[in-house]
This record gives structure tokens, sequence and C-alpha cells, in this order.
């Protein structure tokens, strides 16, 4: 994410697997992986509430230490409109807007020129690895 300043915010990335499970062993602790990003482990590789809470305290907290306040706007995928995820935001002074549904490929265009084929670039990846390695 890019923030309006021009500031880019570290990837924060969801890896398929069980928390404590065989992937987020391999991973936590190692060198391997740039530690310019934050890694997270769901089931089912989706951002749920668990993940959810967890960029906002590794991204989010981080990026509003020492402002006054922020302003996020956020399209309205169901984590993001629960209780528990909206007042850990706005536990850090931020004020939260949504993209009304149907706008977010014209207001959000990072969604569909870049996240959407990097997805597809990281899964293609991800599953040629697998395959090499017999995962």
């Amino acid at each position: 994410r890019v923030t309006l300043s021009g500031k880019k915010l570290p990837p924060f990335f969801i890896f398929k697997g069980m928390p404590n499970g065989r992937i987020a062993r391999e991973w936590t602790g190692s060198t391997d992986y740039p530690s310019t990003s934050i890694y997270a482990i769901q089931q089912k590789a989706w951002i749920d509430e668990r993940t959810f809470l967890e960029w906002i305290r590794k991204v989010w907290g981080p990026f509003c230490a020492g402002k006054p306040s922020t302003y996020l706007l956020m399209d309205e995928c169901t984590v993001h409109l629960m209780s528990s995820c909206l007042d850990a935001i706005q536990d850090y002074g931020t004020e939260v807007d949504f993209v009304v549904r149907g706008y977010t490929s014209k207001l959000q265009v990072l969604d569909v020129g870049i996240n959407k084929p990097f997805k597809y670039y990281v899964k293609q990846s991800y599953e040629e690895f697998m395959v090499e390695n017999n995962g």
C-alpha cells in the first residue's frame, strides 16, 4: 500500500497454512525472507479478523506513530467492517471511510493494475515451487 504522502507501507503477505504449522515454523525466524516485509499465516491465505488485526498492529500502528491523526479509506470487505477491527484502527487516531460497493476498481486502481497481477504471479510461483519440491 502507498499513502497519500507517497510513503510505502511494508508488504503484508498471508501464506496458506495453519498457525504454528509447518509453513509457519519454516519462515518464523528465517533470514531467507526480506525483513522489510511482514508475514502471516491463515488456513486459506485470506484476510480474516486475526490477520487483519495483525496488519493493523504491525503495519498501520507503526505508520500512525507520532501522527496526530490519520485517515484510512477501505473497501467494504467483511473483515474491514468488523467492530473489533474498526475499533483497533480508530485506537490509532484514524478516521475511517469506505469506498462504495462497485467503485473499488475505479478508486483503488492499484488493486486492479498491480495487486491483482502480482497476486496471480505469486500464486503461480508458489504452485510451481510446491510441485518442484514435492510440497
